[in-house]
């Protein structure tokens, strides 16, 4: 006879298998006979995380609303305001999305830096060459930018990430508006098939 159990907590979902009944390998064909395999998907992980802010806290919750629109969106007030977001674990970031008035992720004087952390410590920046005389530690190995949709996608080898900051590097701080912000990372599941 064979138990499953299925626990939820925070972190996510773990899967416990509790096998019972099988005395010997004899009496149980089941206990032999079982493939492990592992699925792949993506997720968008900032999604009911929590969200912080130098400036404007009410407004930061925008940029993980789901709302891509322009209606409701976080700004900084001063150069180097930043909008910061704890996953609440760690997980493999592959990709991330940003909605904003500002889409420039090319250009040398970027007016915003994107940067990775796994412990909110030690921080990596992100880009497709190095910003305003900051070095990028992690490059786009993909990046595309749609206008039509004010949306920025930088996709990157997978790292573990539970922290993403946005700052604002401009004076004209007024003009980056941050309508969404998607984080993807790639979610392994462990399948137990019998056969």
């Amino acid at each position: 006879m064979m138990k499953v159990g299925v626990v939820t907590n925070l972190v996510g979902l773990i899967i416990v298998l509790m096998l019972s009944g099988c005395i010997s390998s004899d009496e149980c064909s089941e206990c032999r006979d079982q493939t492990i395999s592992y699925e792949y998907s993506y997720e968008n992980v900032a999604l009911d995380s929590a969200v912080s802010a130098t400036y404007d806290i009410q407004s930061a919750q925008y940029a993980i609303d789901e709302d891509k629109t322009t209606s409701y969106y976080w700004s900084g007030n001063i150069y180097g305001d930043s909008l910061e977001i704890d996953l609440g674990a760690v997980h493999q970031l592959v990709e991330f999305k940003v909605y904003s008035s500002d889409s420039d992720y090319i250009n040398r004087n970027q007016k915003k830096i994107i940067e990775i952390s796994a412990d909110g410590n030690t921080w990596k920046s992100t880009g497709l060459s190095n910003i305003n005389g900051l070095e990028v530690d992690i490059f786009c190995s993909s990046l595309s930018v749609n206008l039509m949709v004010n949306e920025m996608v930088c996709k990157i080898d997978a790292e573990d990430v539970r922290f993403v900051r946005y700052t604002v590097l401009t004076d004209d701080v007024a003009s980056i508006r941050v309508y969404e912000i998607e984080v993807i990372a790639e979610i392994e599941e462990r399948v137990v098939t019998y056969n």
